[in-house]
């Protein structure tokens, strides 16, 4: 019922900004660290008359019990579900000099927007392509240990490998190695994820991502190129009795460009272009979609910006290629703090 999640908000949010951190003050400073982000906006469909209002936030407290182990509680909310969220939940290690290990509800990484925060994205929302992903457990948190390198300008490169497993009977490996400072780009890297489903008879799915980074003073341009297998069409057809696997191709370019005003009130302005291609199926590459995207993120303060996105979807079929719907085509401007 939504009183009984109106009820539970109010009594976890009561926990959160009372219980825990004075449990920080009792354990001490250095013991206990958090962050997070809150935002607001505003999102204007396509073909709908009045826009969407929306809030959100993250609280992600540190626990450190010794400078080589920490545990992680990351929460989330937004208004859309009503209620909050433990999206997050793990074990650090590092014991050894620039390796860490993580156990417990850790997320996937893989492709570039999976390496850092959400509320650190310079878009509102993930790409085309990451969304499409999502729903093939590729992009989204779960049980599992992950074992990675961090960058060092010694030994310019990283890794990570992880093992995942979920309710669904689902397994996946997951790998990815970077070099840095090469050949004029800040990174290389490649990405490879496998899954495994038990359920109906083992069946197995791969993807495979190439990505370069370019970072010069103020200016970034990140492009990524992603192939892999499609689970649920592969799924769908099997049961159409097509024996064959559907694979996908996608294409992600990201350029934007950092100017610091020196002002009082608006302190940096941030002008982007965001490029996505996607064909569900290689087979039928006429059958895709494209999403350009154009931004503006205006800073009151490094960890304070207000932003703007303009993001348009096309998408056509293969029965008529030349006519695209804008169907999942959106507009928003959304406020955020960080800490």
């Amino acid at each position: 019922m939504p009183g009984m999640k109106v009820k539970k908000i109010s009594i976890l949010s009561i926990f959160m900004v009372t219980v825990l951190p004075l449990g920080s003050v009792a354990w001490g400073q250095k013991k206990v660290s958090y962050d997070g982000y809150v935002s607001s906006g505003l999102e204007y469909l396509h073909r709908k008359v009045y826009g969407e209002g929306y809030y959100k936030g993250k609280l992600k407290f540190k626990i450190d019990l010794s400078k080589d182990l920490r545990g992680v509680l990351d929460f989330r909310g937004k208004s859309a579900d009503r209620e909050i969220e433990l999206k997050g939940a793990y074990v650090r290690f590092s014991y050894v000099p620039h390796l860490r290990v993580k156990v417990g509800q850790i997320k996937k990484r893989f492709g570039l927007e999976e390496l850092i925060a959400k509320e650190k994205l310079s878009t509102i929302q993930e790409s085309l392509i990451n969304r499409y992903l999502a729903p093939f457990g590729y992009v989204v948190r779960g049980l599992g240990i992950e074992l990675s390198r961090v960058y060092k300008k010694k030994n310019p490169y990283s890794f990570n490998l992880g093992i995942f497993y979920n309710e669904s009977h689902q397994s996946f490996l997951l790998g990815r190695v970077a070099r840095y400072n090469l050949w004029g780009f800040y990174q290389i890297g490649v990405d490879g994820i496998y899954r495994r489903c038990i359920d109906g008879g083992n069946r197995d799915f791969y993807a495979f991502s190439l990505d370069l980074t370019r970072q010069v003073k103020a200016f970034h341009w990140e492009g990524e190129v992603f192939y892999g297998q499609d689970p649920v069409e592969s799924d769908y057809r099997r049961l159409c009795n097509k024996d064959e696997e559907v694979s996908f191709l996608g294409v992600r370019s990201l350029v934007l460009h950092h100017w610091d005003t020196h002002r009082h009130v608006i302190q940096g302005v941030e002008p982007l272009f965001l490029f996505s291609f996607l064909a569900p199926d290689v087979d039928t590459m006429k059958a895709h979609r494209l999403q350009f995207l154009v931004g503006l993120n205006l800073y009151f303060h490094p960890k304070v910006r207000f932003r703007i996105n303009g993001d348009l979807i096309l998408t056509n079929t293969q029965y008529n290629p030349d006519e695209y719907a804008m169907t999942q085509s959106r507009a928003i401007g959304e406020l955020q703090l960080r800490w």
